[in-house]
């Protein structure tokens, strides 16, 4: 988890995710937190609910530099 948001904040600041119920906690324990719940119906009746969660990163690049050109 630790090098996938290392690999995330060399270009963004933020990084959302959809957490299963049971996984929010363990997403809250790292500094997650949930800005949404969703429902989604599956089949024969059943709704899956789940959180949409996003954590600020640390990140020595703002949203989008590094990807601009250099003149």
């Amino acid at each position: 988890m630790q090098n996938l948001e290392g690999e995330i904040a060399k270009h963004y600041n933020t990084v959302y995710l959809d957490a299963s119920l049971p996984a929010s906690h363990m997403y809250e324990i790292r500094g997650y937190q949930t800005v949404k719940h969703e429902k989604w119906n599956v089949e024969n009746g059943v709704i899956l609910v789940y959180e949409i969660m996003q954590k600020q990163l640390n990140s020595k690049l703002g949203h989008g530099e590094g990807l601009k050109d250099e003149k």
